[in-house]
């Protein structure tokens, strides 16, 4: 369920308000519509092959996908993809001013 309603709002955030409405129906698309193709094959596996091997088949994807989005969230990281740059805060002579640091409020 939080995945779910995570994907959904992220969906509406990032999606051109013009083209919001189309994203989001092939969203709903491939998440609903793909539960009939989806379900015979959830089944057919394990029948196929065995429930050992088919849990140990899906922890393995799960597995080789955490790690290769690991690297690429790691290399996407180093590449630099940074924000815009800030110009440096001033006084009014000129002089660069340390930003103050907030108090963290007593847990």
């Amino acid at each position: 369920m939080t995945v779910t309603t995570t994907a959904n709002a992220l969906i509406q955030l990032h999606a051109d308000p013009p083209l919001r409405g189309r994203v989001l129906s092939v969203c709903f698309l491939v998440l609903l519509g793909g539960t009939p193709v989806g379900a015979p094959l959830v089944g057919l596996v394990p029948d196929a092959l065995g429930a050992r091997f088919t849990l140990g088949l899906g922890g393995g994807v799960s597995l080789i996908t955490a790690l290769a989005l690991s690297v690429w969230f790691a290399s996407r990281t180093r590449g630099g993809v940074r924000g815009p740059a800030r110009a440096p805060v001033t006084s009014s002579t000129g002089t660069p001013v340390r930003p103050r640091r907030q108090r963290r409020p007593d847990l």
